[in-house]
């Protein structure tokens, strides 16, 4: 017979015990893939969001047009500008900075807002917990013209 405290044979894990393994599990691999990014000097979403927003703020802040009016390709610029200045590489930082740029699916779609191609009233989803004023779906609804407007009346100058 052996001793007391030698097990013979492992208990089942509980669902408790083993949702909390596989937790902690995932946190440990989130947190080596997001070393290994860091080693190799890429940044996340969220740096990118964030070197954007800085990148905006720096381009209002300079413009002396009403309305502003912000190019694309000097957000692009500022924002990799930004990353690279924080420590990330520079490729990395300007797939980064493309990657949050790029058009996307939801903003062509006539059922969601904001849209290109927003539909009727009725048709658009609102949002959680509510509805849309009609002053935010005339707004979406308005932008296109107002943009290409403004960007006529801008080159002119």
């Amino acid at each position: 017979m052996p001793p007391m405290d030698t097990p013979t044979e492992t208990l089942p894990e509980s669902r408790a015990a083993r949702s909390a393994r596989l937790r902690r599990e995932a946190v440990d691999r989130t947190r080596a893939w997001r070393a290994e990014r860091r080693k190799a000097r890429v940044p996340e979403s969220r740096d990118a969001d964030r070197a954007v927003t800085e990148a905006a703020a720096f381009l209002i802040q300079l413009s002396t047009r009403k309305p502003v009016l912000i190019n694309l390709r000097h957000l692009f610029r500022v924002a990799v500008i930004v990353l690279v200045r924080d420590g990330y590489e520079l490729m990395a930082a300007r797939r980064a900075i493309g990657t949050r740029l790029k058009p996307r699916p939801e903003h062509s779609s006539a059922l969601l807002m904001p849209s290109i191609a927003l539909a009727t009233n009725d048709a658009v989803a609102p949002p959680k917990g509510g509805s849309w004023t009609q002053a935010d779906l005339d707004l979406v609804r308005s932008l296109p013209t107002e943009i290409a407007g403004a960007e006529r009346h801008a080159v002119g100058n």
